[in-house]
């Protein structure tokens, strides 16, 4: 039977003419994010067809398609009561934004923390205060991060199996992160494991 309580859905707009990073930015939202709707468009022109304004919780848009379509944009999101997070793509820092932006060559792991500094934060406000996990929940967190099957992960903490189920299962509720590799991430931010850890 699964969980009733879900991370709240998320809805994702990604303005960018290169496929490889529109696909590439979807998939690791996708892992990241547990409930997600992803449109991704290619050309500017088409924001004047795009309705979702009011459901969108993030944004993200190339530095250049920023640049041409800020006065359009600034003014479609001066109507909304709730505004989406603006993240921009580019392919260097940048400081002298409003916004916060992701360099795009970084690596990938690099991507995913900086990825999830955004988008948690930004979750964190609209899903409430995030429960505390349990010293015995960090333990099983750290070997689910190492790439441990549950068996071994019983095997090494002397517990059943069926209890590591159980508190994997009490992570994914408190932290709203199903994926291996989004618990992963987690752990590597929160310094529970190193990257050294890692099979």
């Amino acid at each position: 039977m699964q969980n009733t309580k879900k991370v709240k859905h998320c809805s994702v707009l990604i303005i960018e003419k290169s496929y490889l990073i529109r696909k590439t930015l979807s998939n690791l939202l996708e892992e990241m994010l547990d409930v997600c709707n992803i449109i991704s468009m290619e050309h500017e022109e088409d924001i004047d067809d795009f309705r979702e304004w009011a459901e969108l919780d993030f944004l993200f848009i190339n530095m250049n398609n920023y640049n041409t379509l800020k006065n359009a944009l600034e003014k479609k999101l001066s109507r909304l009561s709730r505004k989406p997070a603006v993240i921009i793509l580019n392919d260097r820092d940048v400081r002298d934004t409003a916004y916060s932006v992701i360099n795009i060559y970084q690596t990938k792991s690099a991507l995913q923390k900086q990825l999830h500094q955004l988008t948690g934060r930004q979750q964190s406000k609209t899903n409430g205060k995030e429960e505390a996990l349990s010293k015995r929940e960090i333990e099983i967190l750290k070997n689910i991060a190492k790439g441990k099957t549950n068996r071994e992960i019983a095997e090494k903490l002397y517990i059943s199996s069926h209890t590591v189920i159980t508190h994997r299962k009490n992570i994914t509720r408190k932290l709203g992160i199903k994926t291996v590799s989004g618990l992963t991430v987690y752990a590597l931010i929160n310094n529970y494991i190193g990257l050294n850890e890692i099979q």
